[in-house]
């Protein structure tokens, strides 16, 4: 969870200015029976299905746990306009993230690279953002 919080300071750019951070001193990581869902934060907590972990057979365990630690981390360090800013970018940016350190989302098909506006759906967010930030 350090690499994947180091990692996200410096994409945001906030790696050498703590001032411009969300202050905040721990994280708690939980792994839960969940029927439905792959993973969420809530505040400062990061839960993980253990039910898709069993089940899934997309990647190994390993690396599908490193690839949602990255995505939910950055909702923990990202703002959010005060709850004004769209989901759709929210969830974009979280997943740009983690196509940014090398994991395929869970969700997503696009590459970072590909991509649309960035408008029609969380879909297309990632690689929109991806050539937005080149």
């Amino acid at each position: 969870m350090s690499r994947a919080t180091r990692f996200i300071w410096k994409t945001f750019r906030q790696q050498n200015d703590a001032t411009q951070r969300k202050h905040v001193t721990k994280i708690d990581f939980f792994l839960d029976i969940m029927e439905d869902g792959i993973a969420y934060s809530s505040d400062n907590d990061i839960h993980l299905s253990a039910t898709y972990l069993g089940t899934t057979t997309s990647a190994p365990p390993r690396v599908l746990v490193a690839s949602e630690i990255y995505h939910e981390m950055t909702h923990v360090w990202q703002w959010n306009g005060g709850g004004a800013t769209p989901l759709g970018l929210i969830e974009g940016i979280a997943d740009f993230i983690r196509m940014k350190a090398g994991y395929e989302s869970t969700s997503s098909p696009v590459r970072l690279g590909e991509g649309d506006r960035g408008t029609k759906d969380t879909v297309l967010q990632p690689g929109f953002l991806g050539i937005a930030m080149v």
